[in-house]
């Protein structure tokens, strides 16, 4: 702190803001980190919990006819999970029947005795007791010990990319505390260096120029104004003696006086140059990134999905006679909601890709873009036996076809999704011209929305129904919002409940192609 007051203007700006960031990305990532951890405990546990279930049901038979060696088969088939340290199977009774012991565990210690049911957290495992249970009446205990250390390697991958992110911020950060604090630093420094060329060169003639209109601004005129008074007193008292030399002087003084405007002018214009040049090289680094971390989500996340659910497909093929109703539900939710995610992953990547891989605008007729979504969507409108009508002619807009095919396959999709379940969905397409923009309604006989959701639903990820009764991400409306938004429109819906809802979105006029097409 002791060198605070002898540091530069830009200095200062430049250390607040970095200062700033940094403490701002430490807290965020520090709050995620302790997230994380919590989170993979919790997964932990219940993985744990499914997996003593499992164990259980399948030991029920060794225990009822008394398959000491059964029960150890059983047991066996935790070798798969290497983080397991130990299992243990009791009787009724509370006697050990059978007990298995994993690679890190310890095969000299003693089996301990059966706690009460439930999970445990120690300081580097997690216990889960729970019953084996036969027409629901007990007939034993199984107990797991799990080492820690999953939950270790993914803090450990969680930490490195957390350490990633803080310095790509800081980094971001640092680049963008560079252009910032010009704004601020700039006019000053153009004030110092023109009060220093001053007292320099002694010409009161010279100006401090200052766009801006904030206090700076506002210190740059009452400094001209006070260089004018000084000129002036200047000029009063030369007047005399500078009498014969006046006319040269004053040609001289414009002169100069020129030259500095043209060199202002051309620093200006050389500045502006430099800060679009740079704007254009972030926006190009911004875009790679973005492309980069869309073949990084595609690739790295959806794979391991696709390897879960074709694991669980190969055990349910090698175990399907071993399997029972409970063991099959159970595999269905696995297989559902890694389906769920990956639907997830790529309705992310679609919403991010709206920006990085949006096509140049052309002409676009909307009678095309409607034969294509009702091709898209063939199967859906035969099973559901929808109606899908009109205004004839749609007009011809000015867009990206393939984003504005989106926006009319998510309302007419759902549209049909969110249908009564006493008539077939009906559903109307209009386009009205009001004054410099063209107005399309989606307009269909389905379920309606409470007026109290109409901004809600076009939130990322908001959902009004349960995903068991309507399918979805929650993302579909807010893509609709962004394209429309990136067109230059908006978007809004009109509902009630039990009767139907018209989605209305604006896109402009464009002088060349604002007539309709056949």
């Amino acid at each position: 702190m002791r060198r605070w007051p002898q540091m530069g203007v830009r200095r200062k700006l430049l250390l607040m803001m970095q200062v700033t960031s940094g403490v701002a990305v430490l807290l965020a990532c520090a709050v995620f980190m302790a997230y994380i951890w919590f989170n993979v405990r919790k997964v932990l546990a219940r993985d744990l919990i499914v997996l003593a279930d499992v164990i259980a049901n399948n030991s029920t038979a060794a225990l009822t006819f008394d398959d000491a060696a059964a029960g150890r088969e059983t047991l066996q088939a935790l070798r798969a999970r290497p983080h397991i340290l130990r299992a243990d199977l009791y009787d009724r009774n509370g006697q050990l029947f059978a007990s298995f012991v994993g690679p890190d565990g310890d095969p000299l210690a003693s089996p301990p005795p059966p706690p009460p049911d439930g999970e445990q957290f120690g300081k580097d495992r997690l216990k889960v007791t729970r019953p084996v249970a036969l027409q629901n009446r007990r007939i034993g205990t199984i107990y797991i010990e799990s080492s820690l250390e999953p939950v270790r390697e993914q803090l450990r991958v969680y930490g490195v990319a957390a350490i990633f992110v803080i310095l790509m911020a800081i980094s971001a950060s640092l680049v963008l505390s560079s252009i910032l604090q010009r704004t601020v630093s700039e006019p000053v420094l153009a004030l110092m260096r023109t009060a220093q060329q001053i007292a320099q060169s002694g010409d009161y003639s010279l100006r401090a120029v200052s766009p801006s209109k904030d206090e700076i601004g506002q210190l740059t005129r009452i400094f001209n104004q006070m260089l004018d008074g000084i000129q002036q007193t200047e000029e009063k008292l030369q007047r005399e003696i500078v009498e014969r030399r006046r006319a040269e002087e004053e040609v001289r003084r414009h002169r100069d006086h020129l030259e500095e405007l043209v060199r202002e002018r051309t620093g200006a214009l050389q500045l502006a140059n430099d800060r679009l040049k740079q704007a254009s090289e972030a926006l190009t680094r911004s875009n790679a990134e973005l492309e980069q971390f869309a073949y990084a989500a595609s690739h790295d996340l959806r794979e391991p999905l696709r390897t879960i659910i074709n694991f669980v497909q190969l055990l349910q093929e090698r175990l399907k006679s071993k399997l029972d109703a409970t063991d099959e539900r159970y595999m269905g939710f696995i297989t559902d909601a890694t389906k769920r995610m990956d639907t997830l992953i790529q309705d992310l990547l679609q919403y991010a890709r709206l920006e990085t891989r949006a096509q140049p605008f052309q002409p676009v007729n909307c009678n095309t873009v409607l034969q294509l979504v009702k091709e898209n969507l063939r199967t859906t409108i035969e099973e559901t036996r929808a109606e899908i009508t009109h205004d004839h002619p749609l007009p011809i807009v000015r867009g990206d076809i393939t984003q504005l095919t989106q926006l009319f396959q998510n309302l007419i999709g759902n549209g049909i999704k969110f249908r009564r379940p006493e008539e077939p969905p009906r559903l109307h397409i209009g386009a009205t011209k009001q004054n410099e923009e063209w107005i399309f309604s989606v307009h269909d006989n389905g379920i309606g929305i409470d007026p109290q959701y109409f901004q809600r639903i076009f939130v990322i990820f908001e959902r009004l129904h349960p995903q068991d009764k309507y399918p979805g991400t929650g993302i579909g409306l807010a893509i609709c919002r962004k394209i429309v938004e990136r067109h230059g429109g908006r978007i809004w819906v009109e509902s009630e409940p039990g009767k139907g809802s018209t989605f209305f979105f604006t896109l402009p006029v464009s002088s060349a192609f604002s007539q309709s097409a056949g």
